[in-house]
């Protein structure tokens, strides 16, 4: 009896072993939309890191690959009388490609346990929006560290307003640099944001603002066509990519009019869902120093800080000689929300053995 109960044991190894062999890379896992699972055809990318400080200043430069440049991340359409507002709302990649590429940094110094070993993923809890099972609801519900909970694995325990303020003075953030190629590339910078309780903005504005009037169902600005040579865009065109950097196609005070409901619209006519404007306090440290753009397939992006912006609260403080852990995301080919590539931690050294080093006063 135990000789058969040996072979049988060794049988089912054996044919688990051939199914894991044909099955590896095959999909096993597959596309399940009522779980919000979608599967990537390209399960890897590839992004280039260099970095370079002054002393005072500290340089980022990144490229990925891109098979288009996704410089819309949502849109008013009009239709039949209506503005419907469009983008970001699907499963994986976006047919229409309404969503903006991007890409983001986390940073530590240190202060963060784990996260030079796990980066991005100790900020991921139970309960997340758009995870498997969890309900939708108004308020999104984002990254936190766990120590800001009482129960790690419960979002909702949040601790005591007194107990936040103390860990973050402990230095117990996540710095998070978001450059998106749609709200915050065509004014020149990138938005500074931080992971604690709660992945939220620093202090200060943002650098765009809804492009929607919710009373009236209508945008709140539109193309200057003296400017813009029309007052709105084709969704065709924007959706098939034959809106690109030799025309204007975000709003800003240059570009826009306030709306004019009777301006003989058509079914088709879009308007960015968002204008464009200069961001203010600690959320507008970080700068694009040189022109970010997409060519010959690949997105070429600097990202320029002072190394002490003067807010230890809000931003990690670059110093010579000092050791920090970088985790990167990337998000192409038209995918948001969960459905983008992330990276495992990188040591980053300023004149300092790590696997990435900064050299002091190297020019990008």
């Amino acid at each position: 009896m135990r000789t058969t109960y040996l072979a049988l044991s060794a049988g089912i190894f054996a044919a688990m072993l051939v199914l894991g062999w044909v099955t590896h890379g095959t999909g096993i896992v597959k596309d399940d939309p009522e779980r919000n699972i979608v599967i990537p055809k390209e399960l890897t990318s590839t992004l280039q890191v260099k970095a370079a400080y002054d002393g005072q200043k500290i340089w980022f430069r990144y490229r990925w690959p891109a098979e288009r440049p996704d410089l819309f991340n949502d849109v008013l359409v009009y239709q039949d009388g209506k503005w419907e507002a469009r983008g970001g709302e699907v499963l994986g990649p976006d047919p229409d490609h309404l969503v903006e590429d991007r890409v983001a940094m986390m940073v530590d110094d240190g202060s963060v346990p784990m996260f030079g070993r796990y980066g991005g993923y100790v900020t991921i809890g139970d309960g997340l929006t758009t995870f498997t099972g969890v309900p939708e609801t108004e308020e999104e519900r984002t990254k936190y560290l766990p120590a800001t909970r009482t129960d790690p694995n419960d979002f909702d325990t949040i601790k005591p307003e007194n107990d936040l303020e103390t860990l973050r003075k402990a230095g117990y953030f996540i710095d998070l640099w978001d450059w998106k190629s749609s709200r915050t590339n065509p004014v020149g910078m990138a938005e500074d944001t931080n992971v604690s309780a709660a992945r939220d903005g620093d202090s200060g504005t943002a650098p765009y603002t809804a492009n929607f009037d919710e009373e009236t169902g209508e945008p709140l600005y539109m193309f200057n066509s003296a400017v813009a040579g029309q007052k709105a865009l084709s969704i065709d065109d924007v959706t098939g990519g034959k809106v690109g950097f030799n025309q204007d196609y975000y709003l800003t005070a240059a570009t826009a009019v306030p709306f004019d409901p009777a301006a003989s619209w058509k079914n088709g006519d879009t308007l960015p869902g968002s204008v464009l404007g200069a961001a203010s306090g600690s959320r507008a440290d970080i700068v694009v120093p040189t022109e970010a753009r997409w060519r010959n397939g690949f997105w070429d992006v600097t990202l320029e800080r002072m190394m002490d912006t003067g807010d230890p609260l809000e931003d990690k403080i670059f110093r010579d000689g000092g050791s920090y852990d970088l985790a990167f995301a990337v998000f192409r080919n038209a995918s948001t929300m969960r459905w983008h590539y992330v990276s495992l931690p990188v040591s980053l050294g300023l004149e300092k053995p790590a696997q990435m080093v900064a050299g002091l006063g190297i020019t990008m």
